[in-house]
């Protein structure tokens, strides 16, 4: 594909591209970031797993996963991860705005975040591939809404929210 600016904008195909799907996402993002402050403020756990439901249902409806990449030595690409109390968790971002927040937040200085834009359900299978290298766990929008999860349930509740 052609990186070179199209005559309507200054931006490249891919650009534009990625600033559609980016664009698609905000809303659900808007709504994510409500429900995260609303789960954080409950008080019971009933309610909490109501919360946690349906932001996990906009997470796997959304058409793309952003994911932050980092290079190690020898080229391969790898999704950025944190380290938690336990195990590491891959860092996913429901746009690429809130993929380079988490990369900012993590200390990667501002022009060097890489960011993939991964359809679902495809990202699940890129996900599920750094299973057998220890990364069991993916949280969503690290820098805010920080929506932690199983690898291992991802697959039962992409399958939940396409119901």
């Amino acid at each position: 594909m052609s990186t070179e600016p199209t005559a309507a904008s200054n931006e490249s195909p891919d650009q534009e591209l990625a600033q559609r799907l980016s664009e698609a996402a905000e809303g659900a993002r808007q709504e994510l970031l409500a429900l995260a402050v609303t789960a954080k403020q409950a008080q019971d756990e009933d309610t909490v797993d109501d919360l946690l439901q349906q932001m996990w249902g906009l997470v796997m409806r959304l058409d793309h996963w952003w994911v932050p990449i980092r290079q190690l030595d020898g080229g391969a690409a790898t999704p950025r991860a944190i380290q938690t109390p336990v195990g590491p968790a891959i860092c996913i971002g429901t746009t690429p705005n809130s993929a380079q927040a988490g990369d900012a937040l993590l200390g990667v200085p501002q022009g060097e975040s890489t960011v993939a834009a991964m359809p679902l359900p495809g990202a699940l299978d890129f996900v599920e591939a750094f299973v057998p290298r220890g990364l069991n766990l993916v949280v969503i929008d690290v820098a805010d809404v920080q929506l932690f999860g199983e690898v291992s349930q991802l697959r039962a509740r992409w399958a939940a929210a396409q119901a």
